[in-house]
């Protein structure tokens, strides 16, 4: 999830923000990660951390 909001509107950040969380505790095999300074374009704006997570994610399937 984007660090920054999407939205003028700071109860519709609150609303988009919580449906993401909400998908995520929909399924354990699910995580947030908060990409920290990043808006809506993660990977442009954060690729280390989108490959950290990929990596990670491979790692833990492969086990």
């Amino acid at each position: 999830m984007a660090e920054k909001v999407p939205f003028t509107e700071q109860k519709e950040n609150e609303r988009f923000q919580e449906a993401q969380r909400n998908f995520v505790k929909a399924n354990d095999n699910r995580r947030l990660v908060v990409a920290e300074g990043s808006s809506h374009n993660i990977p442009s704006e954060r690729p280390g951390l989108v490959i950290e997570l990929i990596k990670k994610f491979y790692s833990e399937v492969s086990n």
